[in-house]
């Protein structure tokens, strides 16, 4: 009797371990599948940002960027080069240069500080006014009237065309090359508006 009774256990907890063998395998094939759609979630991550300041969405996603995102960085970084007064343009064109790429930060720098040392010596200000902006997919197009004045004395206002040749890398706006230019010099060098 004690006998079957202990055969009877014996097989009670030869069930009972092999439910719990069947029971952790499950779970393990159940973290590993988890874990592989976390890894492969990971990739696919798109990060949506909405300051409050901005009554726009915008998403950015690896190497990639949407329109309004780009659209935004460009208007913003066209304005820190146009809006200045002659104690404001060397601070904005610092904050301008944290949005160049490292490999053209020095040409670009050089060319910058050049022209704050300038609008300062001649009390040079400026301000902007965009029309339009246009995506593409390596540049960017603002178009608008720029209005300078020196000293007090107001200089005829201009339409320019602000040209900004950009690269998304690891989901930062990077600047390659900035340019302005009349429209006619656009369309000489770069064809059709």
């Amino acid at each position: 009797m004690l006998f079957k009774k202990y055969l009877s256990t014996y097989t009670s907890t030869l069930s009972e371990n092999r439910f719990l063998k069947v029971i952790i395998f499950s779970l393990m094939i159940t973290v590993m599948v988890e874990g592989a759609m976390l890894i492969f979630l990971a990739k696919q991550v798109r990060v949506v940002i909405v300051p409050n300041f901005i009554d726009k969405q915008f998403s950015i996603q690896g190497n990639r960027a949407s329109y309004e995102y780009i659209a935004l960085m460009t208007e913003y970084a066209v304005g820190l080069l146009n809006d200045y007064t002659p104690k404001t343009v060397k601070q904005r064109r610092q904050e301008f240069l944290r949005f160049v790429a490292p490999e053209y930060y020095h040409d670009i720098e050089a060319k910058l500080l050049a022209e704050a040392d300038e609008f300062i010596r001649y009390d040079t200000s400026s301000f902007f006014i965009k029309q339009e902006t246009r995506v593409m997919p390596d540049r960017v197009i603002v178009i608008g009237i720029r209005k300078k004045f020196l000293g007090k004395e107001p200089v005829p206002q201009a339409q320019i065309v602000c040209v900004v040749f950009y690269k998304i890398k690891d989901g930062r706006f990077r600047i390659v090359k900035y340019e302005e230019m009349d429209s006619d010099t656009y369309r000489k060098t770069y064809g059709n508006i």
